[in-house]
C-alpha cells in the first residue's frame, strides 16, 4: 500500500510517498529511528529497540528524491475476550514515529500519521492509541487525537515525558 502525500496542505512536500516496508528494506525504518531517537533524544538503544519490531508493520515515507525521510511503527492488539466473554475491539498503536531534523516541518509527519490511521482503519481497528512527546500533543490534536483521561503524564523508558492520546476511527 502506498499513497501520494496530501497536496492539500500549504506546506507539505508533493510526490513523497508513504507505504508499508516489509523484510530488508525495514532497516530504512530503523536507521531513521536511531537517528532521531538514540542520536538526537538519547533514548538508550535498548529502549528504543524493544523486541517488538518482529510483530510490527513498519511504515516508511521517502521525499521527492525517493530518498527514506520518516517512520512509524504499527502494533495490532488483537480483539482478545475479556474475563466477561466479551469480545474487545482491535485497536491500532501507533508509535516510533520520527522524521529526520532536515524534513521536519513539509508535511511528513502529518502524513505519516494519516497513511497509519487509514491502514489501521482497513485493518479493522475500531481506535487507534499513540504515545505522544508531550510537546507534539499539539500536532496529534490537529490530527484528531485526544489525550486520553485515564492516563497522567508519564517519562517512557527513554527519559522523554509522553501522554497517551487516541482516536476513534
Amino acid at each position: 500500500m502506498s499513497t501520494s502525500m496530501d497536496s492539500s496542505a500549504p506546506d507539505i512536500a508533493t510526490l513523497g510517498t508513504v507505504s508499508i516496508v516489509e523484510g530488508k528494506s525495514r532497516t530504512l525504518c530503523f536507521n531513521i529511528r536511531k537517528k532521531v531517537f538514540i542520536e538526537e533524544q538519547g533514548v538508550p538503544a535498548g529502549v528504543e529497540l524493544d523486541g517488538k519490531d518482529d510483530t510490527a508493520i513498519h511504515v516508511l515515507a521517502k521525499d521527492t528524491q525517493q530518498q527514506p525521510c520518516g517512520a512509524a511503527r504499527l502494533l495490532i492488539e488483537d480483539g482478545s475476550v475479556d474475563d466477561r466473554e466479551r469480545v474487545r475491539e482491535m485497536v491500532g498503536k501507533i508509535g516510533r514515529v520520527s522524521v529526520l531534523r532536515e524534513h521536519r516541518g513539509k508535511g511528513f509527519g502529518r502524513s505519516i500519521i494519516r497513511f497509519s490511521v487509514d491502514h489501521l482503519r482497513l485493518l479493522g481497528c475500531v481506535k487507534a492509541k499513540l504515545g505522544a512527546q508531550t510537546h507534539a500533543i499539539p500536532f496529534y490534536e490537529n490530527l484528531g487525537f485526544v489525550v486520553s483521561e485515564k492516563c497522567a503524564e508519564y517519562t517512557a523508558a527513554g527519559g522523554v515525558p509522553h501522554r497517551d492520546m487516541e482516536k476513534l476511527l
